[in-house]
């Protein structure tokens, strides 16, 4: 069985916004783990977690398939630029075997002055 491991923040984790720290009951890792034929899905996810903040970590992925990254809203939240958002993916994929990265794009964030920005990071993720 093929490995992948997602890194990410609260929308990776399952935080429940109607409950101060809950969490989904099923979380985007255990939807990948029913549907995708094949593989386990695991998670390092960390509520209010930074692409700044991991850009420059590195990953052991000796024994993982595939590494998904799904970060950026966060960063968006805290006054970052798309053009810096998109460097410090840069930054952190860089390091890593590329063959085993997939960028994940974030959910759009519904809240006045963020869409837009959230609508062009997934855009040049795309890139």
């Amino acid at each position: 069985m093929k490995k992948a491991l997602i890194l990410g923040d609260s929308n990776t984790w399952g935080y429940d916004p109607r409950g101060y720290f809950q969490r989904y009951d099923l979380t985007y890792k255990d939807y990948l783990n029913d549907l995708v034929a094949g593989w386990m899905f695991f998670e390092d996810s960390l509520n209010g977690r930074l692409l700044r903040d991991v850009k420059d970590e590195t990953y052991d992925l000796a024994s993982i398939d595939l590494f998904c990254i799904m970060l950026g809203s966060n960063d968006l939240m805290h006054y970052y630029d798309v053009d810096q958002i998109v460097s410090f993916m840069h930054d952190l994929i860089d390091s890593i075997d590329t063959d085993k990265v997939m960028i994940l794009c974030p959910p759009i964030i519904q809240i006045d002055g963020f869409k837009e920005e959230s609508i062009r990071l997934n855009e040049a993720y795309k890139k």
